[in-house]
């Protein structure tokens, strides 16, 4: 089972995972609602029914960032979104977040998220039969040791490819910051990436993406040589057309 995750959707893109070769699709922006969809997550719901209607899986994505102010917003609608079957799975790195789906969404499939990993390092049995007790039963795996660990503890992994590679992560928005942009009017430029940082130390070009700073994704070929039709996969893009490309790698023509 291969699931795409991009960076941007709109219903052009939808419309077309609908017709794929794509079993399922990750939807939910880490950081910012302006930067994964044009209206700002509004259409976010029609995109879940359009997928469901079409067969489609879907896989809420939560925020990085959960707080008191955000919690309990964040909660619900994953407790509406599931109780309307309308998602199947939600990606999570915060470990309260993770116990409340738990006790209010019985059956989910709750799942560690890649980005967990930035705040508990050290994957290891330990680490994985922590997450089981607060009710992770899924995680993302970007890599062979993550991925046999999880098998070997009884939590289902989820291989990743376009495993993501940052200098650092931000609560506010670089974009924003460096263009000094506060009444919220970005005009989702973060999405071309229009400006620059050059470093002289160690020669590496890096561009403002949103709240990541120098994103990028890698490849690995031990993913590749880990997936079967038994798998689950996730393939994270830029884009659907790169990330169909990439599909053939696992699914073929």
């Amino acid at each position: 089972m291969v699931y795409v995750g991009l960076q941007q959707y709109l219903l052009e893109d939808i419309n077309k995972i609908c017709k794929s070769q794509f079993d399922g699709v990750v939807l939910g922006d880490l950081f910012c609602k302006k930067r994964m969809f044009e209206y700002q997550e509004e259409e976010l719901k029609d995109f879940l029914e359009q997928l469901k209607k079409n067969g489609k899986r879907a896989i809420y994505q939560s925020p990085m960032y959960v707080t008191d102010r955000n919690f309990e917003k964040i909660l619900n609608k994953i407790k509406y979104f599931y109780q309307e079957k309308l998602i199947d799975g939600v990606l999570v790195q915060d470990i309260g977040l993770a116990d409340a789906i738990n006790k209010k969404c019985s059956g989910i499939d709750v799942i560690w998220s890649r980005m967990g990993y930035a705040r508990t390092p050290i994957i290891n049995i330990d680490t994985f039969d922590w997450y089981k007790e607060i009710g992770v039963i899924s995680a993302e795996c970007k890599t062979k040791r993550e991925f046999e660990v999880a098998n070997q503890i009884g939590i289902e992994p989820y291989l990743i490819y376009g495993s993501p590679n940052y200098h650092t992560l931000n609560r506010e928005c670089y974009y924003m910051y460096e263009n000094d942009i506060y009444d919220g009017d970005c005009k989702r430029k973060c999405l071309t990436c229009p400006k620059m940082i050059i470093s002289g130390e160690n020669k590496i070009e890096t561009t403002i993406d949103g709240y990541m700073l120098g994103l990028k994704y890698s490849y690995s070929e031990d993913i590749e040589k880990l997936y079967n039709s038994n798998t689950k996969l996730i393939i994270y893009d830029k884009n659907l057309e790169e990330a169909t490309k990439k599909l053939t790698k696992f699914k073929g023509e």
